[in-house]
């Protein structure tokens, strides 16, 4: 920095006018690429010290040097006026403009309009607005865009007094300054927009409605006014809490099919889900890709509502998607132990033994350990692990935890008081005429817990020989399976057997 770049930056006029007077080059820049007029514009709100620089930049028929110079950006990529609305400086914005407007510089206002806005300043609010140089995107509805942002609704108030604003402006997402309120949780501005008859029925480019834009943004205040605002919309003759009551909460959005009742299945606002489930007489609607709320709820991990909705219907629990992927599929993927306990504690299935099926091979697809123990310990499902107890595919279950590598569950299993049981032979077929035991696939697939199950046969006084005998059965080609995939101790601690 020099010290022009100092004195600029402390607004001590003074020594600005002489420095510049004695020649200091006011085109130098700072390590951050910030000129003289950067700091004046940001650290000031002196005109003078904005006059004395520019005073000096050399004067050219077109104008060149001094319109390049104003319109200077640092590495920020900010320019004097940028930085002036940035800080407040609201004599620096005013000057600045009349500078853009004398030598016919034509600037976006629409960024700088809500970067005021974002600041509470509605004085370079109101300067930005009038100017003349703004671009010619859509300016008077860019405004009420950016004041429906704001938390103020004094200016929102202000600008639909004047005629010629466009309430139902869109951005470029086809938000309304109503669909922005509501998205901000701006409930204030909601009101206003809503009495200056602003339309309820808007619809975003992607399908969304006022409904489902609160609930995806988590406006929990102004989600809960819709439901309940009694004010009367004149083109519908009914209050907008019968409307978003009864066709708001079901309407979908256009990529997704999702209702509100989806979205916040994925937001997991738990308040606004308590506001909106009363109105809902069914909730397994289905959306695009045949998912249902509680799939959805299972997949983002929000527990409470899964919980809620399965408390009101349990048909969606094995309802596939497109993925053939169901509500507690999901759940188990995803490890969460509360949804699995909250679906196993009232369900019996005991009684149904094609629904225990199921849930078995389940719990062997997605290795989900909770949910075997869970049906193990409370449904007694020891004799369904048994060979005698055929899966659809011909095979016995306990095979297919060994054959699936399913490590941790064929632990569990092993050390369970039926693990002889699990580990004798399944009866020769004529689809299966030569039936390998479980105890020989444990020494090809999972030799460590065949070391185990061995040493459980020969511990005590009295052998148990008919387990120790099936370990004979193991052929060569097991071993060699072995080898190929490299599990050099598996084949050592196989080898154990033979010795």
């Amino acid at each position: 920095m020099t010290f022009l770049h100092y004195a600029c930056q402390y607004g001590i006029e003074k020594i600005v006018t002489d420095l510049i007077f004695k020649g200091a080059n006011i085109n130098l820049k700072d390590s951050n690429g910030n000129l003289p007029l950067h700091f004046a514009a940001a650290c000031t709100d002196n005109i003078q010290i904005i006059e004395a620089i520019i005073n000096v930049i050399p004067k050219d028929e077109r104008n060149i040097c001094i319109i390049e110079y104003i319109c200077t950006k640092n590495i920020s990529g900010f320019n004097a006026l940028r930085l002036a609305v940035e800080h407040k400086r609201g004599n620096i914005v005013e000057y600045l403009l009349k500078l853009y407007e004398t030598y016919s510089l034509v600037i976006d206002n629409l960024p700088l309009l809500q970067l005021s806005s974002q600041k509470n300043d509605f004085s370079i609010f109101s300067l930005l607005e009038k100017s003349t140089c703004s671009t010619t995107y859509d300016k008077k509805g860019a405004v009420l865009i950016v004041a429906a942002e704001n938390k103020n609704a004094l200016l929102t108030e202000k600008l639909l007094l004047e005629t010629d604003f466009s309430i139902e402006a869109t951005d470029e997402r086809g938000y309304t300054p109503l669909l922005i309120a509501a998205s901000c949780d701006n409930i204030e501005n909601v009101k206003v927009l809503i009495e200056h008859d602003a339309s309820i029925t808007a619809i975003a480019f992607n399908g969304k409605t006022i409904l489902a834009v609160a609930v995806e943004h988590n406006a929990t205040d102004v989600f809960k006014y819709l439901l309940s605002a009694e004010i009367m919309i004149f083109t519908l003759s009914e209050t907008i809490a019968h409307f978003c009551q009864t066709k708001l909460l079901y309407q979908r959005n256009f990529h997704g099919r999702n209702t509100p009742l989806h979205i916040v299945a994925q937001t997991g606002n738990v308040e606004i889900f308590k506001a909106m489930i009363e109105y809902y007489h069914d909730v397994n609607i289905r959306n695009f890709d045949l998912q249902t709320p509680l799939h959805i709820a299972a997949e983002n991990g929000n527990e409470e509502i899964f919980e809620a909705l399965l408390k009101i219907s349990t048909f969606s629990l094995h309802l596939p998607d497109k993925n053939n992927e169901t509500p507690l599929s999901i759940a188990c993927k995803n490890n969460s132990s509360k949804m699995i306990k909250f679906v196993m504690k009232d369900i019996d299935l005991i009684s149904d033994p094609d629904k225990r099926k199921y849930y078995l091979q389940l719990s062997i697809n997605t290795e989900n350990t909770y949910l075997l123990k869970s049906l193990f310990n409370k449904h007694h499902l020891s004799q369904d692990i048994h060979h005698s107890n055929i899966h659809k595919d011909n095979q016995a279950y306990f095979k297919l935890f060994i054959e699936n590598e399913y490590f941790e569950g064929v632990s569990f299993l092993l050390n369970s008081k039926n693990w002889k049981a699990l580990l004798r032979r399944q009866p020769i077929s004529e689809r299966n005429p030569n039936p390998k035991s479980p105890m020989q696939l444990l020494v090809q697939f999972m030799p460590e817990l065949a070391q185990k199950v061995f040493d459980k046969c020969i511990q005590g006084e009295n052998y148990i020989y008919e387990f120790i005998d099936d370990i004979y059965y193991v052929d060569f080609l097991s071993l060699q399976l072995l080898a190929r995939n490299q599990k050099d101790a598996a084949v050592e601690k196989g080898m154990c057997f033979f010795k």
